[in-house]
């Protein structure tokens, strides 16, 4: 079960935060910017959505993971998984917090050994480690179709055909007949 957050102060993002770390981020938000929870809303799984693309006519795919369940459009695969869930960031953010140091590049962060951070660009997801090394084993997964699906998007908005694509490339090569 997962909550979505919105705070009193206007400078904090939407939170999505899993119901085990609810209290924790609440006790956190207080303490470091004195604000409080404004509206939690409860919802049943996450949107990995990284921002910045306009709704289109492909349907969510699911991920579901042992404690959650979460949506992402297809198209989205690569870009979430290559910015935002990795294994390899996962690593950078670990050894950044055993070291107590911060990396303001990174997009994630833990608030402690059981909470991590996703700072996605509308609302920041609250989770597990647990959580967020399924989930990106999950993406990893869906890597391949998903670059697919935003080749095939790209060509279908541009409006460019296979054979204006040949055209392009072999410029000299004129259509035959049959």
């Amino acid at each position: 079960m997962w909550y979505r957050v919105t705070y009193t102060k206007e400078t904090i993002r939407p939170h999505v935060i899993h119901k085990d770390l609810l209290e924790l981020h609440h006790r956190y938000i207080l303490e470091r910017y004195a604000a409080a929870p404004k509206e939690v809303t409860e919802v049943e799984d996450i949107l990995l959505d990284p921002g910045g693309m306009i709704a289109l006519a492909t349907e969510p795919i699911a991920l579901t993971t042992e404690n959650c369940m979460a949506t992402i459009k297809s198209e989205h695969v690569c870009v979430v998984a290559d910015y935002f869930f990795n294994k390899e960031i996962y690593e950078l953010v670990k050894s950044a917090y055993d070291n107590n140091e911060a990396d303001p590049k990174l997009r994630a962060r833990f608030l402690s050994e059981d909470c991590m951070k996703i700072y996605m660009e509308y609302s920041v997801l609250v989770m597990s480690p647990e959580d967020y090394l399924d989930i990106s084993s999950k993406l990893d997964e869906q890597y391949v179709s998903g670059l697919e699906t935003y080749f095939n998007l790209i060509e279908r908005l541009s409006g460019v055909t296979e054979f204006q694509e040949l055209t392009y490339y072999f410029p000299n090569i004129e259509p035959a007949e049959a």
